[in-house]
C-alpha cells in the first residue's frame, strides 16, 4: 500500500471527508507464492455498492466498444455467405 501512496495511485481519505459522498473502492490482496516478480497484488472491486446504492462502475462513463464480438472473431467467414 505504501508503494501506491508513493506513486500517487491512491490517497488517504481524511475522516472528516467520509460523510461527503466520497467513493471508496474496496480492495483485497492476492498473494501468489509461485510468482518471482509480483508475489502480492491489489485487486479492486469497483462493483461494490456504496451507502448510496451506487458503485464506482455505475458512475463511470462507458466508452465505445473496442473489440469485435467473439462470434465475429471466431467465425469471420460466416458473414460473407
Amino acid at each position: 500500500m505504501q508503494e501506491y501512496l508513493t506513486l500517487e495511485h491512491m490517497e488517504l481519505v481524511p475522516k472528516h471527508d467520509y460523510a461527503k459522498g466520497s467513493i471508496l473502492s474496496s480492495h483485497h490482496a492476492v498473494l501468489r507464492d509461485s510468482s518471482t516478480t509480483t508475489k502480492l497484488r491489489v485487486v479492486f472491486d469497483a462493483s461494490a455498492k456504496s451507502t448510496t446504492g451506487h458503485s464506482l462502475n455505475d458512475l463511470l462513463m462507458v466508452g465505445p466498444r473496442v473489440q469485435r464480438d467473439v462470434y465475429q472473431f471466431c467465425f469471420p467467414l460466416e458473414h460473407f455467405k
